[in-house]
């Protein structure tokens, strides 16, 4: 005989069963866990901005709103723009960190309550590597700013890269009405080749800059004499002739070769002698060496190099004549400590003219 069971008391346990389902799925989510959206592992320049986003999902593995995610700066130089942030809809909270410093990377820590916290690290670009491009013959305007990299005198500096196509002479042009420039010039090996300041020494303080170089690669650095000085700039880069005016002066560079004229225009020497020569400078860091090899067709050439102490004083490093017309005159120096040689270029008695070639190795 089979026991029959009241279709109330089935249909009674299962309305129960079906309450209690219902039951489970209304019961309300909370937030579960933290996953990072936007900003980890971003970078910029000090000041600028980066927007960070975390989503936070609830315990129904759907999107969480209404979580409030507390944000903390757990090292570095850069500042939160709020403690913090409110999840949306779609379950994200957002935030933003204005960048400090100069290089370093920020870590900032995501939180919210009973939830594995998350981590986010955003960097700043160190100033110092940035590289503007500076075509030949076109001006172009900069600014110095407190985010800019820093010497080690407190002054600021921007970055420019130009290209030389063909050996020859560069003239470099800086003007601010801001503060009083200064240019510095190296190579790619980051190798000091000359700097400038005034064009007219204690009168105009905008900078030119004059050298004669090997074609290839440069890099000019926008800077200002003083410390902690800002404003804009305007730079400009053009390609002059190779062949000093009477009394200028050039900077120059190991692998130079040059030809240039010498004329009977007497201008001060580097030990403020009157003088009819020529004259450039070179930079050499300690323990470098620079010859000097000097040739005319219709004088004796006569080559001096002049070093200066701490103090500004000049004094002769080397010198050399050539034994007649047509013949080298060879100088070789090796630098003691980083100093700027004055290089002059005349003849033996002074009185010769005509043109020349000089080589720098």
């Amino acid at each position: 005989m089979r026991l029959r069971v009241p279709k109330l008391r089935v249909l009674a346990a299962a309305w129960a069963i079906s309450l209690a389902a219902c039951g489970d799925s209304t019961s309300p989510a909370r937030p579960a866990s933290l996953s990072v959206v936007a900003g980890d592992l971003d970078s910029a320049l000090a000041g600028e901005q980066i927007v960070l986003q975390v989503r936070v999902n609830g315990s129904d593995n759907r999107p969480y709103a209404g979580a409030v995610v507390t944000w903390t700066v757990q090292q570095g130089p850069s500042t939160l723009a709020s403690p913090t942030s409110t999840s949306g809809s779609d379950g994200i909270a957002s935030n933003s960190v204005t960048l400090g410093g100069r290089g370093q990377p920020t870590t900032i820590r995501a939180s919210v309550p009973n939830v594995a916290p998350v981590t986010l690290t955003v960097g700043t670009i160190n100033p110092c590597t940035i590289l503007h491009s500076l075509p030949l013959g076109v001006s172009t305007t900069g600014a110095l700013s407190t985010t800019d990299c820093a010497l080690s005198d407190g002054s600021f500096i921007d970055f420019y890269g130009v290209t030389l196509p063909s050996a020859g002479g560069v003239r470099i042009h800086m003007a601010s009405t801001r503060f009083d420039t200064w240019i510095w010039l190296y190579n790619y090996q980051d190798s000091l080749i000359g700097f400038d300041d005034d064009s007219i020494p204690g009168q105009v303080q905008n900078t030119f800059l004059t050298a004669i170089l090997p074609a290839g690669d440069y890099l000019v650095g926008a800077n200002s004499y003083d410390p902690d000085t800002t404003g804009q700039y305007t730079l400009r880069a053009f390609q002059v002739s190779a062949e000093l005016a009477p009394c200028e002066v050039a900077w120059v560079t190991h692998g130079v070769v040059t030809s240039q004229q010498l004329d009977a225009t007497q201008c001060l020497g580097p030990d403020n002698v009157p003088v009819a020569a020529d004259h450039v400078t070179i930079f050499l860091f300690q323990g470098q060496q620079v010859t000097v090899s000097m040739t005319a067709a219709t004088f004796a050439a006569r080559v001096v190099l002049y070093q200066f102490d701490a103090q500004g004083n000049v004094s002769v490093a080397t010198s050399a004549n050539a034994p007649g017309s047509g013949s080298a005159a060879n100088v070789t120096f090796t630098a003691t400590s980083n100093q700027t040689m004055a290089i002059q270029l005349g003849s033996v008695g002074g009185a010769g003219t005509g043109g020349y070639q000089v080589t720098l190795q």
